[in-house]
């Protein structure tokens, strides 16, 4: 990863920090249990702040969803 020369200073001066060899697994599942945990958040959020905006959408796709069958049958 040194080799390449596209780093920034703050970047290169992280990667000397490293040992030679990373557990990129590792590293790859924290980042994915960070996201996890945000996304949780941050849907638990999205529906507290915004519930009958998206009651009044379900609701709305359901009664077209309805028009659309009846309309095929008739």
């Amino acid at each position: 990863m040194m080799d390449w020369d596209g780093w920034d200073s703050d970047v290169r001066d992280k990667l000397e920090e490293w040992d030679d060899e990373i557990e990129i697994t590792e590293l790859a599942e924290d980042y994915q249990r960070e996201l996890n945990d945000f996304f949780e958040w941050f849907r638990t959020f999205a529906l507290r702040m915004f519930y009958d905006e998206i009651l009044d959408y379900v609701v709305t796709l359901a009664l077209l969803e309805e028009d659309r069958e009846r309309g095929q049958t008739e």
